[in-house]
């Protein structure tokens, strides 16, 4: 009998010691992420975007030159989340760009921006929920977000019109497939990405 509160001992010492440790990834990998720093250098040091620090930075330096929007709407659960919008004279499209986990658009888009815009489209940046200036305590990993996504595109088709073309990009978590490739500006846009 002894040795089975032994086992039954070790097993429960065993279940809250795994317990512990997912509880502490977790909160790793899904609290709130923080906002790009000032200190580019510390933020890429064990990045790979480091190699694209120069790219990064004429991306920053690129959106402070636009006419910027700050544009701001209310999750399905009552979350104030932010994204910059980038209008484009006489644009053929809306292209929203999703950042990856625990990133920002200059970081993950910073070096085709201006490449997107050359294709005449108006350009949407989403904080994701809990990174950026958008509100949120965690980071879901799609489970939320894919709702932000569909709000993103309410206000889109709200500002441009329900036929207006839509191009939804990402990275990583951002979004699992990007439709922004070259085939589909080929065939909605008329233009041909070499």
């Amino acid at each position: 009998m002894r040795a089975v509160w032994i086992v039954l001992i070790c097993l429960g010492a065993l279940a809250l010691i795994l317990l512990l440790a997912s509880y502490i990834v977790m909160r790793y990998a899904c609290r709130r992420g923080h906002a790009l720093g000032t200190d580019l250098d510390k933020e890429l040091r064990h990045s790979s975007f480091r190699h694209y620090k120069d790219d990064i930075v004429r991306a920053q330096q690129w959106l402070k030159e636009q006419p910027v929007q700050e544009v701001f709407v209310t999750s399905y659960d009552g979350l104030r989340l932010r994204a910059r919008y980038i209008p484009c004279e006489n644009a053929r499209a809306t292209l929203l760009l999703f950042h990856g986990w625990r990133s920002y658009p200059e970081l993950d888009f910073g070096a085709a921006l201006t490449f997107y815009q050359s294709f005449g489209v108006n350009i949407l940046l989403p904080d994701e929920r809990a990174q950026g200036e958008s509100e949120g305590k965690f980071i879901t990993f799609g489970v939320r977000e894919r709702h932000d996504v569909h709000t993103w595109v309410q206000w889109c088709a709200e500002r441009s019109g329900a036929a207006f073309p839509l191009l939804l990009g990402g990275v990583s978590m951002g979004i699992a497939g990007s439709y922004c490739n070259s085939d589909f500006f080929q065939k909605y846009l008329g233009i041909r990405a070499e």
